[in-house]
């Protein structure tokens, strides 16, 4: 599943930003990482007290010396703590877990999550949209200043639910873009 959330990433940024997939880092690669200066980075992997997991043991965040990444999703169980360790190292903003994560909502998730911050709009909206279109993903949260933009475009304000009749009862769906993103109820 971690395969296919990098390929959704990359599939969803593919214009507003070049996009770097990297597998299998190491504890020292993963914290130098967060000081390359990418505007957001993407973990998806495990997350354990000691840190977030690599191939060679678990990258404790309050190892990095400074985070010139702006924006991280730690799209990992119980991420939460770590997410606070990037804020205090200099990250403005990211999304963390609470708890622990079903592979359905973390792509879900982060699939919405990033179709809105491809279109301009800010991480705090980007996030909101991303939980409210999503039953599974009430884990995530926002941590630090969700007024951050990372890319430039559009972020026109649209309808977001879309309700429609159906057999003498109603649907209502989660509607962004004029795109349909998940069915809220049916009657």
């Amino acid at each position: 599943s971690m395969a296919g959330e990098a390929a959704f990433v990359k599939e969803l940024l593919d214009g507003p930003a070049a996009v770097d997939v990297r597998r299998g880092l190491g504890r020292d690669d993963l914290l130098r990482t967060f000081s390359e200066g990418f505007d957001v980075v993407h973990y998806a992997g495990h997350c354990e007290r000691h840190g977030l997991k690599c191939c060679d043991g678990y990258a404790d965040l309050s190892l990095v010396e400074q985070s010139t990444t702006p924006v991280f999703f730690l799209n990992s169980c119980f991420s939460h703590v770590q997410g606070v360790k990037l804020i205090a190292k200099g990250s403005a903003c990211g999304i963390a877990t609470m708890f622990r994560l079903l592979d359905d909502a973390a792509i879900d998730v982060c699939t919405g999550f990033y179709r809105s911050l491809a279109r301009g709009y800010p991480v705090m909206a980007s996030y909101s949209m991303a939980r409210e279109c999503s039953v599974t993903g009430k884990e995530y949260l926002l941590i630090g200043d969700g007024s951050y933009k990372v890319f430039d475009g559009e972020a026109q304000a649209g309808p977001f639910y879309k309700l429609m009749r159906h057999r003498g009862g109603f649907v209502l769906q989660c509607h962004v873009y004029g795109e349909s993103i998940g069915l809220i109820m049916r009657s």
